[in-house]
């Protein structure tokens, strides 16, 4: 089993209010940790067994990762794409002076 979707997107957009809201459905199933999975510096000897593991023995219908930072990093989307063609993509984006204000108070 692998993810259907992933959810990318800028820091501070609200990325973990959506994941923790995907969380509470019964039929869906997200590690509660973000998965670097793709963006791993030895990401060309890994194996999809690596992110298989994290679905194991699950029964929901439909599986997901977060890793907001995947939106950033260039060679991201190839894997993404060479890896899992039919995943869908739930980008969460925010006005980026808001974002940038909302970081700076932290």
């Amino acid at each position: 089993m692998l993810p259907d979707y992933i959810i990318i997107g800028a820091h501070k957009s609200a990325s973990t209010f959506v994941h923790k809201c995907l969380m509470e459905h019964p039929d869906i199933y997200m590690p509660k940790d973000e998965i670097p999975f793709f963006e791993i510096p030895d990401y060309e000897s890994s194996s999809l067994s690596e992110l298989e593991k994290y679905f194991k023995g699950r029964k929901e219908k439909r599986f997901g990762i977060k890793r907001p930072s995947y939106i950033g990093k260039p060679e991201v989307p190839a894997r993404i794409s060479n890896d899992l063609p039919d995943a869908k993509l739930i980008a969460v984006l925010r006005d980026p002076v808001d974002r940038a204000v909302s970081s700076y108070y932290i």
